[in-house]
């Protein structure tokens, strides 16, 4: 189980590491790359969400189920309409980002919750950075959504990029815990 859980890790390190790409991208030309993005964001969505349901199918307990399935699923459906409505990318994009970050920050955050009583004060650091996730995903999608699309392209990237880079602070943070979080999996197990 446990090399299951650093593979798939290592697995969400990689997403991360396209995401951030896709967010410099974003920045160094957002009227070029918006259907470019839509197909690298659908994509990254889809397997985020597959990622998410295969986490919450494996370590149910400890990713929560119920709500990680239904993200994962949300997440699948999100990339599915970015894909066929491509035309509206420019209008639709913020809003999506921005919904997918929100359900993200709030996993996140439930997550460091979790580990709290395992990986020492680090869980404070995994808190803090869920919920810049959720301030960065309630400003791309309530504040301005359809403002020039170049600008919120822009602004996407940053936030795309500051999101990528919190989970795998994430990730690094749950590798360098990994025996703790071993023995959290062993004590849900045991319940």
């Amino acid at each position: 189980m446990l090399n299951e859980l650093k593979k798939n890790l290592t697995i969400e390190m990689f997403t991360s590491i396209l995401f951030i790409i896709l967010g410099i991208l974003m920045i160094i030309s957002p009227n070029n790359f918006l259907i470019v993005m839509n197909y690298i964001v659908s994509i990254g969505i889809i397997l985020f969400g597959i990622i998410t349901v295969i986490f919450a199918y494996k370590y149910g307990l400890l990713f929560n189920r119920s709500n990680n399935i239904v993200l994962g699923i949300l997440e699948i459906l999100l990339g599915i309409i970015l894909i066929t409505h491509r035309e509206s990318i420019a209008l639709i994009l913020p809003i999506v980002l921005s919904i997918w970050m929100l359900f993200e920050a709030i996993r996140n955050i439930d997550f460091s919750f979790r580990l709290k009583d395992f990986i020492g004060s680090t869980w404070v650091l995994m808190l803090i950075l869920g919920i810049v996730e959720l301030f960065a995903a309630c400003y791309i999608g309530f504040v301005n959504p359809f403002a020039s699309s170049s600008a919120i392209t822009i602004f996407a990237g940053i936030m795309v990029i500051v999101y990528a880079i919190a989970y795998i602070v994430d990730i690094i943070t749950i590798k360098s815990h990994i025996k703790d979080v071993e023995k959290f999996i062993d004590t849900i197990d045991k319940k």
